[in-house]
């Protein structure tokens, strides 16, 4: 009975297309399909309520061998479709889009084949005027190319020699590549990429660098691949400048271990959600978000961490954040934290009272630059395998610090490390912070500083009020010193 009522939508729909001779509204639109055992993954936009019909076919016979639906709303991006029948080896699956109380069809059709390509090699064709297009063949002689002439045509990346030379990009054919590693690196002319819904990467295992350093980009739909094989996504968008938006949230990260700098460079992107990354098996988050200027919003940061070893410059530059909630942030296993929120000069308080931190090496500059930061809670930090604190706290407007569970035995290097925090009063600190000797202006323009007895920043002498000889309890007149002790 189902199978007819989807065959009847199906043939209605076809019937409406033909006599109207269009498609309905733009703002109906399907953008991407992936197809399980028992249920379908579709992404799309709709600007009224709507079915979504999912129908699987035999890739030999056409026959349908199974199918699902489910109503849908305006605004909605994605729905699970339930899929009753078996699901063949090879298939081809439909979506389609149609209103919610008529079989009325409001785009079209969206189409994968789960057949591999007819050509067991990937080839670029590189013409002139910097059009690249990718095709499917067993071998290069079996190419058809319209009659063009190419300047390359080769196996695997031949765009490597002359990358500043591409402008457009198109998938001819559909394709699986294993990899697709730095596949458009430094394609800095790259303003175009059309029918990427011929890429196939649902055999995909490496990402890494594929759009590095595509800086004319200025759109990109990412929202159809399939990512589930990937295990490495680091550089993937690293220095796409000119991208104001991309669509992520659909990516299967269940196998990736490194997201290192992938949105590095991003300076137009204002929003990323991320909440649908599986990250259990990440160990690098290194530089993730480093650099994206404009990011005012990062949605889906309670991410699995516990396998994560680094998290240096995680959110360096990112000048318009102005707020972050990492409170579901595993960090027993991080060494380096180095550069983490390094010029977050949005943020005004950070509560990172859940970081465990005894592992961590590195937390040189960590906050250097965070201009308008009031508010900072690290009284739970475990630094005793720290070893390089410069900087740490340069340029903040903190006005308190509770260091007082900070043991600074292993730190060899402080140098500058609470300088021109000028608005900085208090430090609560203990016996067990004790400073190397090499700790260079470690109060420099520290203008506010005093201890808890007598000492003050501007009545210390100005040859050496900013060096680490005040970096004690305060003793009073005859042991001056800049920390205070806390008291319960």
């Amino acid at each position: 009975m189902k199978k007819r009522l989807v065959r009847a939508l199906l043939l209605c729909w076809a019937a409406l297309a033909f006599v109207n001779g269009a498609w309905a509204e733009e703002a109906n639109a399907l953008k991407g399909l992936t197809v399980s055992e028992a249920q379908a993954e579709v992404s799309f936009t709709c600007g009224e309520p709507a079915r979504l019909i999912v129908g699987v076919y035999n890739g030999d016979t056409g026959a349908m061998t199974a199918s699902g639906g489910v109503t849908v709303q305006p605004g909605q991006k994605t729905a699970a479709v339930p899929l009753s029948g078996p699901l063949p080896e090879n298939f081809t699956a439909s979506a389609f889009l149609t209103g919610a109380e008529t079989a009325r069809p409001l785009c079209e059709k969206y189409t994968v084949d789960s057949r591999p390509p007819k050509g067991s090699s990937v080839y670029a064709a590189l013409f002139d005027g910097g059009e690249l297009e990718f095709y499917s063949a067993d071998s290069a002689s079996q190419l058809d190319l319209g009659g063009r002439t190419p300047k390359q045509v080769q196996e695997v990346t031949p765009w490597w020699q002359a990358p500043t030379e591409i402008t457009r990009v198109t998938f001819v054919d559909r394709i699986q590549p294993e990899s697709a590693r730095r596949w458009f690196y430094e394609c800095g002319q790259l303003r175009e990429v059309r029918q990427i819904e011929n890429l196939d990467t649902s055999r995909t295992t490496n990402l890494s660098g594929m759009f590095w350093g595509c800086g004319a980009l200025a759109e990109l739909n990412v929202s159809g691949f399939d990512t589930r094989n990937v295990t490495d996504m680091s550089l993937m968008f690293t220095n796409c400048a000119s991208l104001t938006e991309l669509d992520v949230s659909h990516f299967d990260t269940r196998n990736v271990t490194d997201l290192r700098s992938m949105f590095l460079g991003c300076g137009g992107l204002t929003a990323l959600d991320v909440s649908g990354f599986e990250t259990r098996n990440v160990t690098d988050m290194s530089g993730m978000f480093s650099g994206c200027g404009s990011l005012t919003r990062v949605d889906g940061l309670d991410l699995e961490t516990g396998n994560v070893r680094n998290l240096s410059q995680m959110f360096y530059e990112c000048a318009s954040l102005t707020e972050l909630d990492l409170s579901g942030f595993d960090t027993r296993n991080v060494t380096n934290m180095g550069m983490m929120f390094y010029g977050c000069a949005g943020l005004t308080e950070l509560d990172l009272k859940n970081f465990d931190t005894r592992n961590v090496t590195n937390m040189r500059t960590m906050f250097f630059g965070c201009l308008r930061l009031e508010s900072l809670n690290v009284s739970s930090f475990d630094t005793g395998k720290v070893k390089d604190m410069a900087y740490m706290f340069a340029s903040t407007s903190v006005k308190t610090l509770d260091l007082s569970g900070f043991d600074t035995a292993a730190v060899t290097n402080m140098s500058r490390m609470f300088a021109g925090c000028s608005r900085l009063r208090t430090i609560y600190a203990s016996e067990r912070f004790v400073c190397p000797d090499n700790a260079k202006e470690m109060f420099l323009d520290c203008l506010s500083l005093m201890g808890d007895i007598s000492s003050h920043y501007q009545n210390m002498p100005a040859s050496n009020r900013s060096q680490s000889l005040y970096a004690h309890l305060d003793g009073g007149v005859n042991n001056p010193g800049y920390f205070t002790r806390k008291r319960s």
